[in-house]
């Protein structure tokens, strides 16, 4: 998920790590609300933690 940390544009929770949101263009609207919209999302990401990307992985030689 983007650095972005603002909740669902119709309920305004904050996501839970694992769920799916949806995109808008920018606005963001999560698994529960997707019903509330007919057009279809810009795109859907899955919600990740914060340490995602910083993960250090060990490069394989």
């Amino acid at each position: 998920m983007r650095n972005r940390r603002t909740g669902c544009l119709h309920c305004h929770r904050t996501p839970l790590i694992g769920e799916l949101v949806f995109y808008y263009g920018d606005r963001m609207v999560c698994e529960l609300c997707r019903p509330l919209r007919r057009e279809r999302p810009s795109h859907q990401e899955i919600v990740h933690s914060g340490e995602h990307t910083l993960t250090v992985k060990r490069l394989q030689r």
